[in-house]
């Protein structure tokens, strides 16, 4: 089923709250901000949903704690979250231990550099570089995606030893300095 995440006021919620109920799926793959969206609606209506039974994935935004913690309120602690671009697709995902994104290694080298630079950052922000390895025709090298992110040297608890990144804050271009 898809719902249109560009209409979704109260009376479309509506009806994907009733088409959901009564198809009842595992798993809800949504845009971060539209899956909040629809918990925020839920909430208002004071309405405990029986969907989905497995999880949420949320995607394509970046999720926020505050987020996170109204769809946990309404869904139950079962949410997920990825991170891709366009350019080479999925390039991180959380697991069941929720310690972080770990870095999707097939085919993709991801490093977040300090602004600017090309030195490896660790524990604060910095800009993503992404290098496909699997693009014969068109590989990119340390392409800079244009987002702001923190990879951490902590292992996860999930014993994965993939890197992790701990936040992905956004766009570079959705900072304003004040």
């Amino acid at each position: 089923r898809l719902y249109d995440s560009f209409d979704m006021g109260p009376e479309e919620m509506k009806k994907f709250h009733q088409d959901l109920s009564s198809y009842r799926p595992e798993v809800i793959i949504g845009i971060a901000g539209s899956v909040f969206q629809m918990a925020r609606y839920l909430k208002e209506k004071n309405i405990k949903p029986s969907y989905p039974s497995k999880g949420i994935v949320t995607s394509a935004e970046t999720l926020t704690e505050e987020m996170r913690e109204v769809i946990e309120s309404v869904f139950g602690p079962i949410i997920f979250n990825r991170y891709g671009c366009r350019e080479v697709g999925l390039l991180a995902f959380e697991d069941e231990a929720h310690c972080g994104l770990h870095v999707n290694f097939s085919g993709n080298l991801v490093e977040v550099c300090e602004a600017g630079t090309n030195r490896a950052v660790w524990e604060k922000e910095g800009d993503v570089l992404v290098t496909t390895m699997t693009q014969e025709h068109f590989p990119l090298i340390r392409y800079q995606v244009g987002d702001v992110a923190v990879q951490t040297k902590r292992a996860c608890s999930c014993g994965r030893n993939s890197s992790l990144l701990v936040q992905v804050s956004g766009r570079s271009s959705d900072f304003v300095t004040t």
